[in-house]
């Protein structure tokens, strides 16, 4: 794993997001007035498409916006609470191969743990999402540069917020972040001895076959091919199986996530 070790990897709050049951008018303005940053806010209705409240969604948000949006969670007239949270990791390779390898690496080895057995993974224009809908969490990845990846973790509701303990804004510099992904992810990949087992089943497999074939003329392609069971089953299962989608369960081993270089606190500006 050394040649796709990051050169530099830094861990960010990617989007914060409240919920209002009764916002404040010209909440947007204040918002923006008080810290600099541009917020969105949007209309939230229920099936009835009856008024519920508002959200108000603070991409990259610094520590001044956080003050702000926890004294608004604070504010009981408001009915505020912190319905989502993503914490981004970005590793910087120091070329755009290594960059390609990482994600890669990440999208075959990576676990979102507790993951909804009816979900499935989801490719769109590039980006890699673990649950598809509307989840609680999920766990997304894709190339923020030619040489840079992004790997988010994300919390979808109020609930799943204050599980992963980021319902406190103000507190967010001190959340040790090795835990929080340790607790939400891990990697994972197939052990030497489920490999040769696979292999071994396999070719065992190919050679009944054989066997009940043994009056049939076979063709030098036939038997390169059949040479070429245990490299092509290694190659499937060390580069380019999916061990999420596959829910493997047995024959896997954990893999040590540190040499990722994630730090342990986020970056605020």
């Amino acid at each position: 794993m050394e040649y796709i070790r990051p050169a530099a990897t830094v861990i960010t709050v990617d989007t914060v997001e409240l919920f209002l049951r009764r916002p404040p008018r010209g909440l947007r303005g204040k918002v923006e007035a008080a810290t600099g940053e541009r917020p969105h806010t949007e209309d939230v209705v229920d099936r009835t498409k009856r008024w519920r409240g508002a959200r108000l969604i603070v991409n990259r948000p610094n520590r001044s916006t956080l003050k702000l949006m926890s004294r608004l969670v604070r504010d009981r007239r408001l009915g505020a609470c912190v319905s989502r949270v993503d914490i981004a990791v970005d590793f910087s390779m120091d070329r755009e191969e290594g960059a390609d390898a990482l994600f890669g690496w990440l999208d075959r080895h990576v676990i979102l743990k507790w993951r909804s057995p009816r979900s499935r993974k989801k490719v769109m224009d590039g980006t890699v999402y673990w649950a598809d809908k509307r989840r609680a969490r999920n766990l997304v990845v894709y190339m923020k540069a030619i040489d840079v990846v992004r790997l988010e973790l994300r919390f979808f509701n109020a609930r799943a917020v204050m599980r992963a303990g980021l319902n406190n804004l103000e507190m967010l510099e001190s959340v040790d972040m090795n835990k929080l992904i340790g607790h939400n992810l891990k990697a994972e990949s197939f052990t030497e001895r489920h490999i040769l087992n696979v292999v071994r089943g396999t070719f065992k497999q190919d050679m009944v076959r054989h066997q009940r074939n043994q009056g049939r003329r076979y063709h030098d392609v036939t038997d390169l091919y059949r040479s070429r069971i245990p490299a092509r089953i290694r190659s499937t299962l060390t580069e380019r199986a999916d061990i999420q989608e596959m829910r493997a369960g047995r024959g896997t081993e954990n893999i040590e996530m540190s040499w990722l270089g994630v730090p342990s606190r986020v970056s605020l500006r």
